[in-house]
């Protein structure tokens, strides 16, 4: 049996016809696995990231726990007048703590530092070494009042406060 010149024109038109139908179908089924491995991807990398972020809470929070004195609220006025003098900070006016009962459950511990006549600058260090540091005290309030005879100097006020179950 042989074809007619037709009859292979008519084949080969319906081969590419076939071809190209196949690749497109292909193609998109291709695209659409792309696109949803690249969404499954992203996720995962927002999912590890998320899990760095807390394993590098659970470290430090697992080391503030086995720190001693920094942690304790006993140690929390000692800890402040150190970040003090380590910065020079001099012109103190009071330091003075109050303890409170949160929910039955926490003490909380404030301690509010204040300074007579300060830069700003002297301050911001105390704080960012506060903040630097690895006990959880937290910097509740700030106040500051410009000294209107002293340009530059002023009168401010912390709050620092830190809580801890009771019965540790």
């Amino acid at each position: 049996m042989t074809l007619t010149r037709r009859e292979k024109m008519l084949i080969a038109v319906a081969a590419v016809f076939l071809i190209v139908v196949g690749l497109y179908f292909l193609s998109g089924s291709l695209g659409s696995m792309l696109r949803s491995a690249e969404d499954r991807e992203k996720e995962y990398e927002k999912q590890i990231a998320e899990l760095q972020r807390l394993g590098q809470e659970f470290a430090v929070l697992t080391s503030l726990r086995s720190s001693s004195i920094e942690q304790s609220l006993e140690g929390m006025v000692p800890f402040v007048e150190s970040k003090l003098s380590t910065r020079g900070i001099r012109e103190i006016a009071e330091i003075s703590s109050n303890d409170a009962t949160v929910e039955k459950l926490y003490l909380r511990r404030t301690v509010t530092v204040s300074f007579r006549e300060v830069t700003p600058g002297s301050v911001l260090e105390f704080i960012g070494d506060m903040e630097a540091s690895p006990a959880l005290y937290r910097l509740e309030s700030f106040r500051s009042n410009e000294i209107l005879k002293k340009p530059g100097f002023y009168r401010i006020a912390l709050t620092i406060s830190a809580y801890q179950k009771k019965g540790e």
